[in-house]
C-alpha cells in the first residue's frame, strides 16, 4: 500500500541568493485513519463497549479499519 500523506505541505526558504522549495509529509493517511479508529476503540472500552479487547487487539483492529477505509475510498463506490 502506498503511503499517501494526509497533510502534504509545501514551503519555500529564502537563502538570500536563491529560494528553495521543500515538502513535508507529516502523518500518512493510514496513520491518521488508524489513530482515529484507535481513539474510538479505546473510547468504547472505557464506556463498557468492546469489553475484552486487548491493547494489541485494538491496535490491530484500528489498522484493519484504516486499510479498509483507504481501499474503499480508492475504489470510489461509497
Amino acid at each position: 500500500m502506498i503511503a499517501e500523506s494526509a497533510f502534504p505541505t509545501e514551503y519555500k526558504v529564502d537563502h538570500g541568493t536563491r529560494v528553495t522549495t521543500h515538502m513535508t509529509t507529516g502523518l500518512t493517511k493510514r496513520e491518521l485513519f488508524a489513530a482515529m479508529a484507535l481513539q474510538s476503540l479505546i473510547s468504547g472500552c472505557l464506556t463498557g463497549h468492546n469489553v475484552g479487547f486487548t491493547v494489541t487487539g485494538n491496535i490491530s483492529a484500528a489498522v484493519e479499519y484504516a486499510d479498509a477505509l483507504i481501499l474503499k475510498l480508492k475504489d470510489g463506490n461509497l
